[in-house]
């Protein structure tokens, strides 16, 4: 399954390697993939996919605990820690592979994207599944913070 999750991730991987070869100092990639879903009776939370599955690196360690402590200061209240550490392969791990910091944002502490039961078919959509507006307001919250960090630091 994660190999034929990976195939479909070149796209990543070739803008990651068009912007080193071509120099470009990229201080974090901040990917935002399965925002979306929460289980019934689940509050919206903030993940970020764990550094490493199966002794690949997969995102850049500093960098989630840097996301988590920043998103905690807007979004009090709000659940934060890592998804399930069997989770894989997102737009993120190309540009770590390449040497660039980066992470990737999750829906659910201690899940993985298969917990989600509309993943992939054709019911992951507004009218079938347990799709929350809020919970993606919520994560690109986390991302503008992390990312205004970068820009205007402390």
């Amino acid at each position: 399954y994660q190999r034929r999750v990976r195939e479909f991730l070149l796209g990543a991987a070739a803008y990651g390697a068009l912007l080193k070869s071509q120099g470009y100092n990229i201080l974090a990639n901040l990917n935002a993939d399965m925002i979306s879903y929460i289980a019934p009776g689940e509050q919206p939370m903030i993940a970020v996919v764990p550094d490493s599955w199966s002794g690949m690196q997969t995102s850049t360690a500093w960098l989630n605990e840097l996301a988590l402590n920043i998103s905690a200061l807007y979004l009090k209240n709000i659940p934060m820690g890592y998804a399930s550490p069997d989770i894989c392969c997102s737009d993120q791990e190309a540009f770590v592979e390449l040497g660039f910091p980066g992470i990737s944002f999750f829906e659910r502490i201690g899940k993985k994207y298969t917990d989600n039961p509309f993943y992939h078919s054709i019911n992951d959509d507004l009218e079938h599944s347990a799709v929350s507006i809020h919970s993606i307001a919520l994560v690109c919250k986390a991302v503008i913070a992390t990312t205004s960090h970068f820009i205007w630091g402390n």
